[in-house]
Parts: C-alpha cells; sequence; structure tokens
C-alpha cells in the first residue's frame, strides 16, 4: 500500500461511502470473475438479449481517479451500449489505490482484456472484434491499453473510446485551468499522490500526453469526449490533435457547458439522488441531454469498427 496523509484518508473514506450506494441498487450487468497474474478479477458482463455467440466486445473501465468507484457506477451506460449495438460489454473491477497503486489497475486491465480474447467460446464474444473505453480514469486506462497492446502485438483493437480522460498527470494540478464547478485541484492532487510516485508522472503510462508521435503512430481509431466544466478539457483536446498528426484516426467533441463526468452521473440514480439534495445546481435535463448525444456519438464510433 502507498502511505498517504491524513487527510487524503478522510476524503478516500468519504468517496468509498460514494460506493456502496451502489451496491444497493439493482443492476443490469451478471458478475463474473476473471483469472489474471495477481487472482481473479471482478467484472460485470452484459449480453444483448436474445443472446448469440461470436459478438464483438467493449471492456469499459470506470471512472474514480483511479481510489474509488466500481463497475456499478457505469450500470446504465453498459447495458445501453450491450442493447441497442448487440455486443457483449466487460466492466472490470479493478484495483484501486492507493492499496495497489500504478501500474496494478493496467495489469488487471490488460490480463482481463488478453485472458477474454484468448478464451472467446467461454464469453461468447469475436476475438476479432474488441474495443476498449473507460471514462475519466478509466479513459486514462484504455489509453494506456490501447499503447500497450499495439507494442506487445498480442491483438489488435479494433478501437477506443475516450470519456473525458485523464491524460496528463505530468503537469501540476495547480497549474491547470478548473473552471467553477470542475475537479478542484487538490482534489486532483489526491488521485495522483495516491496513484503513482513523482517521478513515475511523466511515464507514458502514466500520462498517455506525454508520448511521442512515434509511440502513438499506429493505436486504434480513437473518440474522445471532453467537458468545458472539466480541468481535464485542454489535454483532452490535446491528445485528439496529437492523434492526428500521428495519423491515428480521432473525433473529438466537446460539450462546453457540460461537466467532468456528465456521461455517467445523467442517468445513474445514486447520482442524480445527490444531485436533487442541492436543486439549482445542476441543469438536470441539459446534462443528460447533452449525455445521450455524447452516447450516441459513442454508439456511432463502436458500430463503425465493430459491427
Amino acid at each position: 500500500m502507498k502511505e498517504i496523509n491524513v487527510i487524503y484518508k478522510m476524503l478516500l473514506t468519504q468517496m468509498r461511502k460514494h460506493d456502496e450506494k451502489y451496491k444497493q441498487i439493482p443492476i443490469n450487468g451478471e458478475e463474473i470473475h476473471i483469472p489474471t497474474r495477481s487472482g481473479e478479477r471482478r467484472a460485470l458482463i452484459y449480453k444483448p438479449q436474445p443472446e448469440s455467440t461470436a459478438l464483438p466486445v467493449l471492456f469499459d473501465f470506470h471512472g474514480g481517479g483511479f481510489v474509488f468507484g466500481l463497475p456499478e457506477m457505469d450500470d446504465s451506460f453498459c447495458h445501453t451500449i450491450s442493447e441497442d449495438l448487440g455486443i457483449v460489454v466487460i466492466s472490470v473491477d479493478y484495483r484501486l489505490a492507493p492499496e495497489f497503486p500504478y501500474p496494478a489497475a493496467l495489469e488487471d486491465a490488460y490480463d482481463v482484456t488478453l485472458y477474454v480474447h484468448s478464451n472467446p467460446g467461454k464469453y461468447g464474444i469475436d476475438p476479432d472484434r474488441i474495443a476498449v473505453g473507460g471514462h475519466s480514469a478509466g479513459a486514462n486506462i484504455s489509453a494506456v491499453i490501447a499503447m500497450m497492446l499495439k507494442k506487445s502485438k498480442e491483438l489488435e483493437l479494433r478501437c477506443q473510446i475516450l470519456d473525458y480522460p485523464a491524460l496528463d498527470f505530468e503537469t501540476d494540478a495547480d497549474l491547470k485551468e478548473t473552471p467553477f464547478g470542475g475537479i478542484p485541484p487538490p482534489l486532483m492532487e489526491m488521485f495522483e499522490e495516491c496513484y503513482c510516485e513523482p517521478e513515475e508522472r511523466s511515464d507514458v503510462y502514466v500520462s498517455p500526453l506525454t508520448a511521442s508521435l512515434d509511440e502513438l503512430e499506429g493505436l486504434p481509431p480513437a473518440i474522445i469526449i471532453s467537458a468545458g466544466i472539466d480541468s481535464l478539457e485542454k489535454e483532452d483536446g490535446t491528445y485528439a490533435a496529437r492523434l492526428h498528426e500521428a495519423k491515428v484516426p480521432v473525433e473529438y467533441f466537446n460539450y462546453t457547458d457540460a461537466a467532468h463526468g456528465f456521461t455517467i452521473s445523467a442517468f445513474s440514480p445514486v447520482q442524480l439522488s445527490e444531485i436533487h439534495i442541492l436543486p439549482g445546481t445542476v441543469d438536470i435535463p441539459a446534462m443528460q441531454e447533452d449525455a445521450s448525444d455524447a452516447i450516441s456519438r459513442i454508439a456511432k464510433t463502436l458500430r463503425e469498427y465493430l459491427l
């Protein structure tokens, strides 16, 4: 376990109480366990009805700053994508920092992806039609897994879905533009402190934004969704431009009036209940409209490259 200060420990305790609420609501996914180098990892699998075999698969990685979060957070998103596109979605419960700092989450994501790819009949998937995607910290994981698989050549991804990804741990949180309603710099600093050592923050597998054009060239097609009320907006746009410069097919969509996490928050019963406690702070219909549009664009990308 990585040592963190008392204030961070208190914040972490409060955040993880949020996770407990998700364990108390009904979900659409079925719990499974997948072997990895560190033992079995829990995941939720979504299969369209009626079930079929040899379906495309999207691996989904939830957000939470690498320190909290569960696959249950993404239940509505994963169920919608699975049913609308007729594909399998596997949402991975990767290990969290500071108990399991970098690169534990990446190892879990990488191992789960390779195991399912190597055992397609067990999960009803087509091993030649695989995509990765995630939200916030989970989008960082997706971007890095795409890089790792490009290097190892163990499988070829069809595309990567990067939903308001955290891509730059090298730049101090205090130096990033933080609009009102965005992630406060002290919170970003806590995520970084829990996840990795200071000397690791410029590592390309921590901060994909530091990748050279050679490291980006040949990556799978990408869609990047960003939010205007988010300290990650600039790095998301910069990464999209870098991918384009490296001749990677990329689409970038910025929702200027949306806040970080909007695609998941908009349809989460837990998060909507918390928003209602603070009336007037969030325009829920507008958030849901933006989220629906973003999810439809994600679905369009998956349809283009997986189906």
